[in-house]
């Protein structure tokens, strides 16, 4: 059943992670055949990789309020915050910024008023 199944991403409810290379997907499928990989043996691997942050992208998408539309100032502040963090993980970032409104059953929340940052040029960390 399981032999469909492609390593193509990873997600919780705040992100997820789209390898866009060869190295990631490697990466992804080594975590997911072993959970218990140490966070060592994964360093390694990205370092004798040649990983750079183009090969990751990290949208992260966030919610207004309720009844409240996406604002340019709040996105602005948003990216400001994620361009100044020193923890993150290396990688390329987006931010989509969404009013409250779901869609059931798409489980999206992309509408006209959704407002971007990071497109064309992402957010880069080392």
């Amino acid at each position: 059943m399981f032999e469909r199944v492609r390593v193509d991403a990873y997600t919780t409810p705040h992100y997820f992670l789209t390898p866009v290379s060869d190295t990631l997907t490697t990466a992804l499928k080594m975590y997911l055949d072993n959970p218990n990989i140490s966070e060592e043996e994964l360093r390694d691997f990205f370092t004798s990789s040649g990983f750079t942050p183009e090969e990751i992208l990290i949208p992260i998408e966030f919610f207004m309020e309720e009844d409240v539309e996406p604002n340019e100032d709040i996105i602005n502040e948003l990216a400001e915050l994620v361009e100044e963090a020193e923890n993150i993980p290396r990688g390329s970032y987006r931010l989509y910024l969404y009013d409250n409104y779901i869609d059931i059953r798409s489980a999206l929340g992309h509408k006209d008023n959704t407002l971007t940052y990071g497109i064309p040029d992402r957010i880069k960390k080392e």
